[in-house]
């Protein structure tokens, strides 16, 4: 535990994972601010996803703890600023596929919500 990084921020970076692995939508819904939006490039075009068509992808993808795919989160470095604002760089496996996310996170109405995710496939 670093004890410069709340620990509810903690907690909220290792939902962020929870959900990721178990496609839990209680868990999307706790976390994910109602503007949050997902950022990405491919084939070198802008593609930007909102809330819910994100959660409605995550409610149609076979969890990757439904099959014991092996977990790999980590956290790559954590930015905070002041009492409510933060940005996570994290690494995650979704079963044969990596990725490097940028998550912004805001903490209103007494919880960290995350607000942007701008994320690439690594491998």
């Amino acid at each position: 535990m670093n004890p410069t990084i709340p620990s509810s921020l903690e907690a909220a970076i290792q939902q962020y994972f929870d959900i990721l692995y178990t496609c839990d939508l209680a868990k999307f819904d706790a976390l994910f601010s109602a503007a949050a939006q997902l950022q990405t490039v491919r084939d070198g075009s802008l593609v930007v996803i909102g809330r819910n068509d994100y959660r409605a992808l995550l409610a149609q993808r076979t969890p990757p703890a439904s099959v014991g795919a092996a977990r790999h989160d980590r956290v790559l470095h954590v930015d905070v600023q002041g009492d409510h604002c933060a940005m996570a760089k994290v690494g995650v496996s979704i079963i044969d596929k990596e990725f490097v996310d940028y998550l912004c996170f805001l903490q209103a109405d007494g919880r960290w919500q995350l607000v942007s995710k701008v994320y690439m496939q690594t491998a």
